[in-house]
Order: C-alpha cells, then structure tokens, then sequence
C-alpha cells in the first residue's frame, strides 16, 4: 500500500524517553490496528538523535519531527502524544491543522490550565534530578520508578533501558532542557481543531492527573482514566491503551 492511500498513528514520547522504550505497546498497537502503520518518531536529543541538543521549544520541536513526518505520513494520520509529546502533538494541530485527522494526548499537560505543582510533584524533583545525572540501575530505576506503577513490567524495562542507554546515551542536560521545553508550554490559545482522545492515569506518581482532566474540560474532549497505572499509562498496561485507541478511531 502506497503513502497516499493508507492510514498511520504517529507516536511522540516524552522527556528522556525514545522509540525502543515502547517496544511493546507498539507491538500491541500494531496487532490491534492492522489497517494501521504505527510509526514511533524520535525527538532530537534522543534515540538516533541522542548527540543532538535539544530545543528549548515546543515549536523547535516540531520543526524537527515534522521534517521526519512529511516524509512518512499517509492519507490519514492520527498522533499520539505522551507526556511532553502530548504537549508536541497539541502545538503541532494548530500550526500544521492539515497534517492530522486527531490525535491523543495521554498523561500530558497545558502550562496556563493548571499550576506548576500539578504538573510535576514537588516530591519527584530531587529523585528524579539525581537519577538524570546517575548512571546504569540507579539512573533507569530512578526515571521508571515514578512513571511505572506496574512492578513486573518495570523491571523488564529497565534491564532493557540500561542497555539502550549505552548504545544510545541521552546526557542528563538533555533531559533538564526537555524539562525546559515542557515548563514554558504555557499557551491558552491552542483551539482543539480535531477529534481528541485524552487518557489520564489516577495513580501518576509524577504530574497530577488533574492535569489530562483539564484538558479534556478545557477542550470538551473523549476521555478515560485508568484507575492504577502509572504516569507512562502505555508501558504500564499497554492492552489498556490500546482497547481505548481503538474503540476511540471506531466512532470518530
């Protein structure tokens, strides 16, 4: 099937996150939605792009993913963004409306709809910090333990997030400058131009989920919560998610 006549879901992950983290949720995704293309785009500063420096903009961004998208994308595209890349996907339906048909905004937040205290814990700042600028176990525990409620699952993520570490190393001022990029999204003035899915996580350890429910009254969206995962709902139970998705794309 060619570019212009197929349907694709695009994934944006979060801070210090890349592609490989998703492994599978991805892998559910794509056995759920068979019609669909699920493609994982790594943001500067990570994954294939981990020597580059990150932009201190949600727009800088975007002007890096969408050299990537315009590449890929289908007839139909849909995005899914997390965390900071809920925050991506929701600047990028404004300024490039033509490039989606909707998008989900998963655990994600807007700046000006919540104070600063809901968007990260106060709690997590200083573990969280520590474990940026550590190394090996004490670095991936640190940045999973308060994204990833679900033990038996954390456990194998981790394993595999110290190895891709290694091989692609994101440096601990990437992250602090992807913290940057998330805290000075701050705009009212986004306008919800597309169907809209948001998913919140009651037990997210990290940004309140008060945060997705915010959005989803400030936008008038679709919206469900999980009643125990974590703030990486995808990881934590990605049949979940995926169930959501698709019955979700089924009534828009």
């Amino acid at each position: 099937m060619s570019n212009q006549k197929s349907k694709k879901i695009f994934l944006i992950l979060g801070i210090s996150r890349e592609k490989r983290n998703w492994k599978y949720p991805i892998e559910a995704l794509q056995a759920a939605l068979p019609d669909f293309e699920i493609i994982a785009l790594d943001n500067p500063g990570v994954g294939e792009y981990h020597k580059m420096n990150v932009p201190l903009t949600i727009g800088g961004h975007i002007d890096f993913l969408k050299k990537n998208f315009d590449k890929l994308k289908g007839e139909e595209n849909y995005f899914l963004g997390w965390s900071l890349g809920g925050m991506i996907v929701a600047a990028w339906s404004n300024r490039y409306p033509k490039d989606m048909n909707g998008m989900i905004l998963m655990t994600s937040s807007f700046g000006s709809l919540q104070m600063p205290w809901l968007r990260i814990k106060p709690l997590t700042v200083l573990p969280l910090v520590i474990s940026i600028f550590s190394k090996g176990r004490k670095r991936e525990d640190g940045l999973f333990n308060p994204i990833c409620n679900n033990e038996q699952n954390r456990e194998k993520l981790v394993t595999e997030a110290m190895v891709i570490q290694k091989e692609s190393p994101v440096t601990g001022i990437n992250i602090i400058l992807q913290f940057v990029a998330a805290s000075l999204f701050l705009t009212k003035s986004i306008k919800k131009q597309h169907p809209t899915l948001v998913l919140g996580a009651v037990n997210d350890h990290l940004v309140s989920y008060k945060c997705s429910k915010n959005i989803q009254s400030f936008w008038k969206t679709d919206y469900q919560e999980h009643p125990t995962a974590g703030h990486d709902i995808f990881n934590d139970d990605p049949e979940w998610v995926t169930e959501q998705v698709k019955t979700w794309l089924t009534a828009i």
